[in-house]
């Protein structure tokens, strides 16, 4: 068994309280404007998650696998369930940007399509690599009502709202989201909402395998309107959009918890949907990632 200094293991229990304290929930983040709605209900979620986290009695432990990240389903004694990540670049980049993507598409009006996360301690061992008291990234569960995109029946996933799928694309192009394969998409049972799950590969983040978004154009969930101009987006939409695009580097470092680069990705993508359209930012941004895995 490999043993760990005890200097890595302060430096790592320093490295995790300093991520706890910036993303602690606070009441304001210096967002202003489109930036600052509903930045509320991302804290509550996580202070929700929080709670019931730390009341659970676990009954079950399942790995669920993955490729990028280790990933455990918990189910506790009263039926909740969570998702347990331990992120391939480690738990501050997956907290980080899974929390950036949290409060943007609170912003897009839609803060249920990114599930809350919080970095905890586990209470018990969970498995070989995970001991009692470890910290690991907790991620709220989407619930039974949800199936993965790739099993999804093709009439309930053409029940999904044109907003929801271009929602989803504005998100998945301002966090140049590599990864979204149709298993990285839950869809609810009847089509009305769906939820974008495995945050990891984004913000400027290329390495191993790439993929064109399914919730892009042409995409298994891909929007089919115009989207040619950027005034086709719906206005509260494109207030968002008008907002990331003006805002400094360091006010969306503030506001979404990201480093410099990433806020510039963020940045850059934004002012191009500004420039010309939804449709041609995105077929700039799948142009400039070269080869691709066929769709999944």
């Amino acid at each position: 068994m490999t043993r760990v200094s005890p200097l890595v293991q302060r430096r790592t229990a320093l490295a995790v309280a300093a991520l706890v304290v910036a993303f602690a929930p606070r009441p304001s983040i210096g967002a202003r404007g489109p930036l600052a709605r509903g930045l509320p209900e991302v804290n509550e979620a996580q202070q929700t998650l929080k709670q019931q986290w730390k009341a659970v009695q676990i009954k079950r432990i399942k790995a669920l696998g993955g490729k990028s990240a280790a990933v455990l389903e918990i189910k506790g004694e009263q039926d909740d369930r969570f998702i347990v990540r331990r992120p391939r670049r480690g738990i501050e980049h997956g907290l980080r940007v899974s929390i950036a993507q949290h409060r943007l598409a609170a912003q897009l009006d839609a803060v249920e399509m990114i599930p809350a996360a919080i970095v905890a301690k586990t209470a018990a061992q969970l498995d070989a690599n995970t001991p009692a008291g470890a910290d690991v990234m907790v991620v709220a569960h989407a619930g039974k009502q949800y199936v993965g995109g790739d099993t999804a029946a093709p009439a309930v996933i053409a029940h999904i709202p044109e907003r929801q799928r271009v929602v989803a694309a504005i998100i998945d192009l301002l966090a140049e989201q590599q990864d979204r394969k149709s298993a990285n998409i839950l869809v609810e049972r009847t089509g009305k909402s769906m939820m974008l799950i495995d945050p990891d590969k984004t913000f400027g983040q290329r390495h191993g395998a790439k993929y064109r978004s399914q919730v892009f154009h042409g995409g298994k969930m891909g929007f089919s309107s115009a989207q040619a101009r950027f005034e086709d987006l719906d206005p509260d939409l494109q207030g968002v959009v008008d907002a990331i695009a003006r805002a400094p580097l360091p006010e969306l470092e503030s506001i979404y918890g990201l480093q410099q680069a990433e806020a510039k990705v963020m940045s850059d993508r934004a002012k191009r949907i500004r420039q010309v359209g939804l449709r041609a930012a995105i077929d700039e941004y799948v142009t400039s990632l070269g080869a691709l895995h066929a769709p999944e």
